[in-house]
C-alpha cells in the first residue's frame, strides 16, 4: 500500500514537473518560482524520510522473524535429543525384558523335564474297531497286547486320532520357542512310513 502511495506521489510530482516546464517557457516571477522549488524540495524530503521509517520497520519485523526462528530450531533440537534418550532408555528396558522373559521361559522348559515323550496315534479302521489302542487320558494309552492283557503306558502327551496337526504343534511350539532362543533343541519322530 505505502509503495503505491510513493508511485502516485512519484506521478504527481512528474506531473507538476511539466506542468513548471511549461511555466518556464512563458516569464515567470523569481519569487513564485523559488516558492515552487522550495515546496518540491520538502515534499521529496518527507517522502525520504517516510521510506526510511518504513525500511526500519520492515528490518525490525524481519529481525524479529528470524529470532523467532533461531528459537523454534533451538526447541526442535532439545526436543530430538530428549526422544532420542526416550527411545534408548526404551530401548534398554525392553532388551533388558526380552532377556528375562527368555530366561524365564527356559526355566520352565527345564523344569517340566528336558525330555519329554508324546505319543500321536494314526486313525486307522482296524484299531479302533479292534480297541488295540485307547486313550484314557491326555498323558495315557492302553495298549492291547499279544496276550490279550491291556497295558497302560504314561506319556508327557498322548494325541488321539481326532487330534488335529494344529493341536500337536501348540504342543511343541515350547520347544521351538527354546530353540528360537538359542537353546539347543532336538525333536525325533518316529512311526512308520506314510503314517503322518
Amino acid at each position: 500500500a505505502e509503495n503505491d502511495q510513493m508511485r502516485m506521489e512519484n506521478v504527481s510530482l512528474k506531473m507538476k514537473g511539466q506542468h513548471m516546464k511549461k511555466k518556464l517557457e512563458y516569464p515567470m516571477a523569481n519569487a513564485e518560482m523559488v516558492a515552487i522549488v522550495k515546496s518540491l524540495y520538502q515534499r521529496v524530503q518527507a517522502l525520504k524520510q517516510e521510506k526510511e521509517q518504513a525500511l526500519t520497520e520492515v528490518q525490525q519485523q524481519l529481525d524479529a522473524m528470524a529470532d523467532n526462528c533461531t528459537k523454534v530450531y533451538k526447541m526442535s533440537r532439545d526436543l530430538d535429543v530428549v526422544v532420542a534418550d526416550r527411545i534408548d532408555e526404551i530401548t534398554k528396558k525392553y532388551r533388558a525384558e526380552v532377556l528375562q522373559r527368555k530366561l524365564l521361559y527356559n526355566k520352565i522348559q527345564e523344569l517340566r523335564g528336558n525330555i519329554r515323550v508324546f505319543c500321536r496315534i494314526r486313525h486307522d479302521q482296524r484299531a479302533s474297531e479292534e480297541k488295540i489302542l485307547e486313550v484314557p487320558s491326555p498323558t495315557e494309552l492302553l495298549v492291547q497286547t499279544l496276550q490279550g492283557d491291556k497295558q497302560l503306558i504314561d506319556f508327557d502327551r498322548v494325541f488321539g486320532p481326532a487330534i488335529t496337526q494344529e493341536a500337536v504343534f501348540d504342543d511343541t511350539r515350547p520347544i521351538i520357542m527354546s530353540c528360537v532362543d538359542g537353546y539347543n533343541v532336538c525333536i525325533m519322530a518316529y512311526g512308520q512310513t506314510g503314517s503322518g
